[in-house]
């Protein structure tokens, strides 16, 4: 496994992103730096939570598997 520690820039977004979306659409910070993460790495996120997602300018959401 690869770890991938974000830098300030992405970190900064990331914070930026939940105190924006927290109240309005329930966007946690972990959720706001994993997604900011992955935008920087240009990787899609796979998750069923797209509602907090969908706030991430960019950012690639697919579901996992279908349920």
């Amino acid at each position: 496994m690869h770890i991938v520690w974000a830098d300030e820039i992405t970190s900064f977004k990331a914070m930026t992103t939940f105190k924006e979306f927290y109240n309005s659409h329930g966007i946690g910070m972990f959720d706001s730096l994993i997604g900011h993460t992955a935008l920087k790495l240009d990787m899609p996120i796979y998750s069923f939570n797209e509602k907090h997602y969908k706030k991430i300018s960019g950012l690639t959401v697919i579901k996992p598997y279908k349920k």
